[in-house]
């Protein structure tokens, strides 16, 4: 079990789950974040622009 296994991550903030991806893009780039989440280049840019709310899956394989 993991120290993720162990957050509830359905109490973490909307505001706090896009500071969580744009950290991740500004440190490896958007290709790579978009390969680990497994999405189109549409939906990474939807996260980012937040048009889209990133789920407790999407932020699990982000804290990962």
């Amino acid at each position: 079990m993991g120290w993720v296994d162990a957050v509830d991550l359905s109490k973490i903030s909307d505001e706090n789950r896009h500071r969580v991806l744009e950290h991740l893009v500004s440190r490896l780039g958007r290709g790579r974040v978009q390969e680990a989440l497994g999405v189109s280049r549409v939906t990474i840019w939807r996260l980012l622009s937040r048009q889209q709310r990133i789920d407790d899956e999407k932020l699990r394989t982000l804290l990962l």
